[in-house]
């Protein structure tokens, strides 16, 4: 399991759950510049699921404008590592 305390391992266990969800089978890489629209495969209802995946995993709630607002999976991480440190 990745370490899901820095922002690194943010990026890791999205990117493991992405992978999970739509099917890449490892053939996907992301980066933070990558925006959630261009994600192979990707539709709204799999990425809702990805995003409740996540909130179980770091223990955040993500509103629904919060999460059309983010538009890279980097903003994604922020705005998760944002809501645990406001969890604090």
């Amino acid at each position: 399991m990745a370490d899901t305390e820095t922002p690194d391992g943010i990026l890791h266990q999205l990117h493991h759950l992405m992978d999970d969800e739509f099917e890449w089978h490892g053939a996907v890489s992301i980066g933070r510049d990558t925006r959630i629209a261009d994600l192979p495969g990707a539709d709204s209802l799999g990425y809702l699921r990805v995003v409740i995946k996540a909130g179980e995993i770091f223990g955040v709630v993500l509103g629904s404008d919060e999460l059309f607002d983010a538009r890279t999976v980097g903003a994604l991480c922020r705005l998760i590592d944002g809501k645990r440190r406001d969890a604090v």
